[in-house]
């Protein structure tokens, strides 16, 4: 595990990386899935947050890939699993990175 602005990187294949949020402890942290980018305006880290995985209210965990706003849903993001262990959250959004929205 390596270690970006205070935050630990679980996983990483170059242009992808997933990472735990720096205020939590990480056996139960939520994550970010990041896309390393060019630095501009819009990601002036040289990196943008394109998914998560976070905890639900019934205590399951959700991962999402971030997407265009759609009017019908109200939503900028979509679900890729719900009500899961933390472990496969993270798996599914893992496996998922490659459909993950690049911003312009």
């Amino acid at each position: 595990m390596a270690n970006q602005n205070r935050q630990t990187v679980i996983l990483d294949d170059g242009v992808f990386f997933v990472v735990l949020a720096a205020h939590e402890a990480e056996d139960g942290a939520v994550g970010f899935l990041e896309r390393r980018c060019t630095v501009s305006s819009r990601a002036p880290n040289g990196h943008e947050c394109v998914g998560t995985f976070t905890r639900g209210v019934n205590g399951g965990w959700a991962a999402r890939l971030a997407s265009e706003f759609d009017p019908a849903t109200g939503r900028e993001y979509h679900l890729i699993v719900d009500g899961v262990m933390r472990l496969e959250a993270i798996v599914s959004l893992w496996q998922s990175r490659q459909r993950a929205r690049i911003a312009t």
